[in-house]
This record gives structure tokens, C-alpha cells and sequence, in this order.
């Protein structure tokens, strides 16, 4: 029996379900005459977003070498704390997919501020030309 992914309220213009074996999405679209708005195109985004993270193969756990990866240049974001959890709470702004979160536990936290941190002063040193 296909795994069917929970419908985002108000439902969809479409129907989507995962095969049993979790590697390929079924997906109907019901009669929305070729044309949907923006905040129905955010809920399509978010509701295929679940169902690939419910596939096989998962998405690799490492970002493998040499990848070519799409980025967002110098986005708006902010910074939160998590109280209850003692972390911070990273949000984004990406064009495509509106405003996005991540969660960082702190040594987590402290991992990417030492990273950042040499980063800058790489940046400092840096005379212009090309590195290798």
C-alpha cells in the first residue's frame, strides 16, 4: 500500500503518495485549469520537500566532493535563540521557498563561529588573486 504524505491545510490541487518501496512519488494533480497562485506554490514546494525527505535513497548525509551546489547569494537572515534547548535558531530568506529555519545545537554553535572565524581572517590575508 503506497505511504501517502500528510496534505498541507487548505489541501492541495494535488495528491501525492510514495510507492512501497519509498523510491518513487506518485503524483495527480486535480483540476486547477494550469494555474495556481504563489502561496499554493509555497505548499506544493513544502509538501514535495516532506516527501523526498520520506525516499530512498536519502539525500547523501556529506556533500560529496566537488559538487556543483546551487547557493543563495548574501541572503537576508537572523539569528535566535532556542531556550528551551540551549541552541540558536538560524532563519533564512530564499527567493524560492520563502523563509527558511535551521536548528544549531550549541556545540554546534561554537563549531561554526570557529569556522566563520577563520574564514574571516583567510579573507583579511587574501591579496586578490586566484586560489587554487
Amino acid at each position: 500500500m503506497p505511504f501517502p504524505i500528510p496534505a498541507p491545510t487548505p489541501p492541495l490541487p494535488a495528491t501525492l503518495r510514495l510507492s512501497d518501496d519509498r523510491a518513487r512519488l506518485e503524483i495527480s494533480l486535480a483540476h486547477c485549469n494550469g494555474a495556481i497562485d504563489a502561496a499554493t506554490v509555497e505548499r506544493l514546494i513544502g509538501a514535495l520537500q516532506r516527501a523526498r525527505a520520506a525516499m530512498l535513497p536519502e539525500v547523501a548525509a556529506e556533500l560529496p566532493s566537488r559538487s556543483v551546489v546551487e547557493a543563495i547569494a548574501d541572503p537576508r537572515w537572523r539569528l535566535e535563540p532556542a531556550p528551551l534547548s540551549g541552541g540558536v535558531l538560524l532563519s533564512y530568506r530564499d527567493p524560492g521557498q520563502g523563509w527558511r529555519s535551521v536548528f544549531f545545537a550549541p556545540v554546534s554553535v561554537a563549531r561554526l563561529a570557529r569556522g566563520f572565524s577563520a574564514e574571516v581572517h583567510a579573507l583579511a590575508r587574501w591579496d586578490g588573486a586566484p586560489r587554487n
